[in-house]
């Protein structure tokens, strides 16, 4: 599975304005790039400021950081900032099987900071325009925002990409906003008979962690009721 950079169009905004950036991702790493400041993350609501120590607290000023420890230190995370991702995907007509290839915009409200760690709240919405049409969802998670854009979408159509295929499922014991879906390609036949949580536990590990949005060479279009997240 070739994994080539893709770089997408977005908008970051905090209490210091506006800035268009680029967003640059590698299929395990998201990253952009403001002023001087490098953000890195593995989801799209963990941009971790790289090379914290390096910079003045005034430099710093405009900025709110959720403080985190990591190992013998900390992680400084941002918050308190909107984020907007424009990521071209892939959409299958249900009645044709005609595949479109269209924008998804990602909007993303990060919250402040609260002592335990957290963030005091997390907004995420999923926008597509189909014939001058726009469709929404919204969760706290990608699974429950774009489950909740196919159902706006009235089955007319489905996802072509990881999230929308046969093999793909989340951990029984958590998930991440994005990027943490599980790819079971590995043992698709055995996969393909789960139809309990115990059943999907019994599973061998998975071929590898991937990203909704990214789409191999083995996709399958997925059926209802299928796997442990049906």
């Amino acid at each position: 599975m070739k994994k080539d950079l893709a770089i997408y169009k977005g908008v970051y905004r905090d209490k210091k304005g506006s800035h268009q950036i680029k967003i640059y991702n590698d299929y395990e790493f998201l990253s952009f790039q403001l002023g001087q400041f490098k953000f890195e993350g593995t989801s799209i609501d963990d941009f971790e400021l790289l090379d914290y120590d390096k910079y003045s607290s005034e430099e710093l000023e405009r900025f709110s950081f959720n403080k985190i420890r990591c190992g013998d230190g900390f992680s400084y995370e941002i918050c308190d900032y909107d984020l907007t991702l424009i990521i071209p995907i892939q959409l299958i007509e249900g009645i044709t099987s005609e595949v479109k290839t269209l924008d998804l915009k990602i909007f993303s409200k990060c919250g402040k900071a609260l002592r335990s760690g957290a963030i005091d709240k997390y907004e995420l919405c999923l926008e597509i325009t189909i014939n001058k049409i726009k469709y929404t969802g919204q969760g706290d998670l990608f699974e429950i925002a774009a489950n909740d854009l196919i159902k706006n979408l009235k089955g007319k159509y489905r996802f072509n990409n990881c999230f929308g295929c046969s093999f793909s499922d989340y951990s029984v014991y958590g998930q991440n906003t994005f990027g943490t879906m599980l790819c079971f390609k590995n043992q698709k036949k055995k996969y393909l008979k789960v139809k309990t949580k115990a059943q999907y536990m019994n599973l061998n590990r998975e071929d590898r962690l991937v990203q909704e949005t990214f789409l191999c060479e083995e996709f399958e279009i997925r059926k209802n009721n299928l796997g442990y997240r049906g």
